[in-house]
């Protein structure tokens, strides 16, 4: 079928051909002097010129229409956000894949498209990955004005979370939507509640796990990870997960090697699982902890000593083994963690304990009381290795007072404010970087080194006692706790940790303090956070204190980033002591998680806003077997533009020129 039109009033074109004849006879006159040839020349091209000016005028428009038939086309919009995930199950694809196959046999065409962050064309479904950031509904309606279709398909749980949803786009358009089914967060998720772990022997510990799960399907072998200084990410054991909403308690039996003051339980995730900040755990635990020590006191001579040895003990719950009786000798072959002497070896058959190894510890508290001259044999004996001698002093009635060759700004501190004390014995070394000395005549105090410390102070109860009346204060106890307790942990005793590495924006992070002894103070405590380039950015001094030793600061932070924590504690002006450092990532909130959730009102409103209807999505296989499937007739129109702009004036330009250059030579100008 053809349609010739053009764009001119018929009623002039008479009145151009009586111009167009008018020309023709005023040039045939001017021509009938010139050769045939260059008659017929000027002729053509100014009935060229003259023919495509005319053209110019009726600008005619030449359309060609063919009918033809087709099969109609289905156009899916799938929803490839990571929200999907927990909407759907295993057979999700399947379905689908069922369902176009059978669009196909009824002679339907399918085209995908796949839309969250952005809008994408796909050839096959498994191109579908559910890794979108967020969901925007509006590149729908964006893109489907440029598609050609009969039918168009949404599916999606019917989460909009990016921008306003413009539903007035969707007027134009017949859509169909169908609504994944009713999920909530906690589908697919596994959480760990709580973890808490004990020591059973010198090589293992047992770590106690309550896990939260919700899962669509059964799961085997799900890895457990330990992250600490000392191992990156190991794994360390695995579970098996039944199907359903359940609690799980399991045990994890790990070398005592691999565990450190902080570490993380990581669990980890599921085939669909979102919210992976449940899927980690921190927990301090030492090996080292009092509580945890198989302890033995062994006494050569019973004194005040003795009496304030036990009082430390048990002020911090440590439970010991206590020997001074010869009998008790006899059945003291064994291992311990922690081996505290007092004033022993006196006797030859103590130091044969020692030298035969009947004993044997890894770490070793020594105090040395009163002494007779005869003791000091035995004792020098034992303390050579530590390249400590001891003597009888010939005057024991000067004063010893504290002097410090460390620089440990706590032990600085105490030792400013505590009594002096007599001794009948003295006691040297060569080397004493880092000891507790007599300011007068340098004589060894107090020797601390990796895993032992030696304290030479005849009385410590009546040390104690002098202090608190003359100075007012425990400075004393504080000491001999701190080097006590620094000893057997050879660790920081100002210790932080969090019950996580990775936090949400805004997202309330709990910074939990641990003060191993009772001489810090509550009011000089700040927390300190820094970037990942060191700066300082933050302070927080507001806390809550859980008990006496136990703090917790809450804190927030907006953008997503890198920090790491510290806590100070000032001990004088200018003088601090600090915690270890943990670090932690900010992340920035998740538009998925944040906005999760099936909103069906926005499917069913983008349905009623193009005159369609909503349906759940394991109604499309009905919805499909009702489609009509009739070739769909057509009509293809093919438009002629016979005037082109450009080349038609260049000819126009060009033959005009040739005829004036034809009839200067002929001199027809």
């Amino acid at each position: 079928m053809f349609d010739f039109k053009i764009i001119f009033n018929y009623l002039s074109i008479p009145f151009f051909l009586l111009i167009f004849l008018y020309l023709l006879y005023l040039n045939q006159k001017t021509f009938n002097s010139l050769p045939k040839f260059y008659r017929n020349l000027l002729m053509f091209l100014r009935g060229v010129v003259i023919f495509l000016l005319f053209i110019i005028l009726i600008n005619p428009i030449l359309k060609i229409n063919n009918k033809y038939t087709y099969n109609k086309k289905l156009v899916f919009f799938i929803d490839n956000s990571r929200s999907m995930l927990s909407s759907i199950d295993d057979n999700f694809m399947g379905y689908l894949l069922k369902n176009v196959k059978k669009l196909n046999n009824k002679n339907i065409n399918t085209s995908f498209y796949t839309f969250g962050d952005t809008i994408t064309n796909i050839n096959y479904l498994s191109d579908i990955s559910f890794n979108a950031t967020s969901t925007n509904l509006n590149h729908i309606s964006q893109k489907i004005g440029s598609i050609d279709s009969d039918y168009n398909v949404i599916i999606s749980d019917g989460m909009h979370n990016e921008g306003i949803l413009k539903y007035s786009d969707f007027y134009d358009y017949s859509i169909y939507t169908f609504q994944t089914e009713s999920a909530d967060s906690s589908v697919d998720d596994i959480s760990i509640k709580s973890v808490n772990a004990n020591k059973i022997d010198d090589n293992y510990s047992r770590i106690k796990c309550d896990f939260e799960v919700l899962s669509k399907k059964s799961y085997d072998n799900i890895k457990i990870l330990l992250s600490n200084e000392l191992t990156k990410n190991q794994e360390v054991s695995s579970i098996n997960l039944k199907k359903g909403n359940n609690s799980l308690l399991h045990d994890i039996l790990i070398e005592n090697e691999k565990l450190s003051k902080n570490n993380t339980l990581i669990i980890t995730k599921l085939d669909s699982e979102i919210n992976l900040m449940n899927n980690q755990k921190n927990f301090n635990f030492d090996i080292n902890d009092f509580k945890n020590l198989k302890t033995l006191l062994i006494s050569g001579r019973l004194s005040n000593n003795t009496k304030y040895i036990k009082k430390i003990l048990e002020e911090n719950d440590l439970k010991f083994i206590h020997y001074f009786r010869k009998n008790d000798f006899d059945s003291i072959k064994e291992s311990y963690d922690l081996i505290i002497f007092d004033s022993f070896p006196s006797k030859k058959s103590h130091l044969d304990i020692i030298n035969k190894n009947e004993i044997n510890s890894s770490k070793i508290l020594y105090f040395q009381g009163p002494v007779n001259e005869s003791d000091l044999v035995y004792a020098n004996d034992f303390l050579k290795k530590s390249l400590i001698k001891l003597y009888i002093k010939p005057d024991s009635d000067e004063n010893i007072y504290f002097k410090s060759n460390s620089k440990n700004n706590l032990v600085n501190s105490l030792i400013n404010q505590i009594a002096p004390f007599k001794s009948n014995y003295k006691a040297t070394r060569t080397n004493l970087d880092n000891c507790i000395v007599d300011i007068n005549s340098n004589d060894l105090i107090v020797s601390n080194e990796v895993d032992s410390l030696f304290i030479f102070i005849p009385d410590l109860l009546s040390i104690s006692n002098e202090t608190k009346v003359f100075y007012k204060n425990k400075n004393f106890d504080n000491l001999i706790e701190y080097l006590v307790k620094k000893t057997i942990k050879n660790k920081n005793l100002i210790n932080i940790f969090s019950d996580r590495n990775i936090y949400n924006s805004n997202e309330l992070i709990n910074i939990n303090l641990s003060l191993d002894g009772s001489f810090f103070e509550n009011d000089k405590i700040t927390l300190l956070i820094e970037n990942n380039q060191g700066e300082l950015i933050s302070k927080f001094d507001e806390f809550e204190k859980n008990n006496e030793n136990n703090f917790t600061f809450s804190i927030k932070f907006q953008n997503e980033q890198t920090l790491f924590a510290q806590v100070q504690i000032e001990i004088d002006d200018d003088t601090y002591i600090k915690s270890n450092k943990i670090s932690f990532l900010v992340k920035g909130s998740s538009k998925e998680l944040s906005n999760f959730g099936l909103d069906q009102k926005i499917l069913e409103k983008i349905s009623l806003s193009s005159n369609s209807k909503s349906y759940s999505i394991n109604e499309l296989d009905k919805f499909i077997s009702n489609l009509d499937n009739s070739y769909q007739k057509k009509i293809k129109t093919t438009v002629f533009h016979f005037f082109n702009f450009q080349l038609y004036w260049f000819i126009i330009i060009v033959f005009l020129i040739l005829e004036w250059i034809i009839r200067k030579k002929r001199g027809l100008l």
